[in-house]
């Protein structure tokens, strides 16, 4: 099941600017990969796709995309003021998902006590006319609440990482009535009490995707678990793939996981399953990090496991990171971040080292088939799959980091989808400039966490002291991180 939506056009704000792409395009007679068309959304996020329209979460709401005509992206429809029935605005907005005809816009991503807590949900069986039909208030974490960076929406129930709270768990919402009703959770501590005492950056409930009644649930360092959600009352887990035991966790303190929390191995941030459900990518995002006048650490990959048998996972290979000059969360990182099966081809994207193409069709070897980037101007949240083509988000990161990467410009891209797994014609890998450098010996005052607006000391028992402690700026890393 692929990462996305269906949602409709809206009345509202209609600041289309479709814009010409600079760098390598692909139409009939060209043999370079690229985009073939572009269109500017300020605050781009994530983005998912159904039919003809593409659907990017905003800081504030979504964007609905016409992408119908690849080369010419447009605007169709914008919800950039979400009611809440509350004094308290709705922003940050990363995530977003469909299931049907109802929409779920979930926020905020990262911690913010001024802001409304929790979800909205549209009615979309007319998707050029979507209506809110309620928003679902939740307490902040310092209230004993949660934030929400990610969401997933499936047969009526809504999937929602409980970030903050005590046990940063995975919760469970029906919305198939007039109210939203929480209806189950699940959380490491459920499995074992024993990951309480992990500290909270190493178990960061990032992510969840959800397949045929089993969620595939990435928790940072303590690993990717497998949980039977088939009845939502009583989520059960079948399995885990960690790099770290639970002594392992358990023997760091709060600082040491807050460095290992940023570099790899461990860093288990998103996951997505294939339409069979046979084939799960693990993503892993990390930076590199200097500690105690040494230098660890650099970008995560992307890792592909064999779950036709979801109790017993199988690693089958690994796609490691394009090479950058600064992996630091100052530079031009080149990390995996959000990615999309579609039949034998996978579609990936990695921040400023571009987006990249594979042919996973033996995916204990896949095949890279091709690769675009320009730093300069993309950092790419997201690459998904929408049928001849496919779509990647740029994100302006440096609004969301302290540490402030290079600005680039935020927008929609359009790819040619390559969905029969071969590789274009001529030149497969367009990218700006020389083949970038290793990693070298850059300064780095990196002291950031798990995700993008995922605070790495917000969740787990050691509560709202140590998150006010790391929120103040103790380490320079504020309220908002990768």
């Amino acid at each position: 099941m692929h990462r996305r939506a269906f949602l409709g056009a809206s009345t509202g704000t209609l600041a289309s600017l479709t814009l010409g792409v600079a760098g390598a395009s692909q139409s009939e007679g060209d043999t370079d990969f690229g985009p073939v068309g572009s269109v500017e959304i300020p605050e781009a996020r994530d983005a998912v796709v159904q039919g003809e329209f593409a659907y990017v979460a905003v800081d504030a709401g979504f964007v609905v995309v016409d992408i119908s005509e690849p080369t010419t992206p447009t605007v169709v429809a914008e919800r950039r003021d979400i009611e809440t029935g509350t004094p308290e605005t709705f922003r940050k907005v990363l995530d977003l998902w469909v299931s049907e005809d109802r929409l779920l816009v979930a926020g905020p991503g990262s911690y913010d006590p001024q802001l409304a807590h929790g979800f909205a949900l549209f009615d979309v069986a007319d998707p050029t006319s979507p209506t809110q039909l309620t928003f679902k208030s939740l307490d902040t974490p310092l209230s004993g609440g949660y934030f929400i960076h990610n969401v997933y929406l499936d047969d009526g129930i809504a999937y929602l990482t409980g970030s903050a709270a005590p046990s940063n768990p995975l919760v469970l919402f029906d919305v198939t009535g007039d109210q939203p009703q929480e209806v189950g959770r699940w959380s490491l501590e459920s499995y074992d009490s024993g990951y309480a005492d992990v500290s909270p950056p190493s178990r960061s409930l990032h992510d969840v995707t959800v397949h045929d009644g089993i969620a595939y649930i990435p928790c940072w360092d303590a690993g990717t678990w497998i949980v039977d959600v088939r009845d939502p009352t009583a989520p059960t887990a079948l399995a885990s793939i960690t790099e770290y035991s639970l002594d392992n966790l358990t023997a760091w303190s709060d600082n040491e996981a807050f460095v290992q929390s940023v570099k790899p191995p461990g860093n288990a941030h998103y996951t997505m399953v294939n339409e069979a459900g046979d084939l799960l990518g693990v993503g892993q995002e990390a930076w590199a990090v200097e500690t105690n006048g040494s230098r660890a650490g650099g970008p995560g990959g992307i890792d592909l496991y064999d779950v036709s048998t979801p109790s017993d996972p199988q690693h089958l290979a690994r796609i490691d990171a394009p090479e950058g000059p600064d992996q630091t969360r100052r530079g031009p990182f080149t990390t995996a971040h959000n990615f999309d099966f579609a039949g034998d081809v996978l579609y990936t994207s990695w921040y400023y080292g571009g987006v990249k193409v594979y042919n996973v069709s033996d995916p204990t070897d896949p095949q890279e088939i091709a690769w675009w980037q320009k730093s300069e101007e993309t950092s790419f949240w997201t690459a998904h799959g929408a049928g001849e083509t496919f779509v990647a988000t740029s994100a302006n990161v440096s609004d969301i980091l302290t540490e402030n990467p290079p600005d680039v410009r935020e927008g929609l891209y359009i790819f040619p989808g390559l969905a029969d797994g071969e590789p274009p014609e001529g030149n497969a890998t367009v990218r700006d400039g020389e083949e970038p450098t290793t990693d070298s010996n850059e300064s780095n005052s990196d002291a950031g966490g798990p995700g993008f607006g995922l605070p790495a000391a917000i969740a787990g028992l050691a509560g709202v002291g140590y998150l006010g402690g790391r929120l103040s700026g103790e380490s320079g890393d504020g309220e908002d991180r990768i």
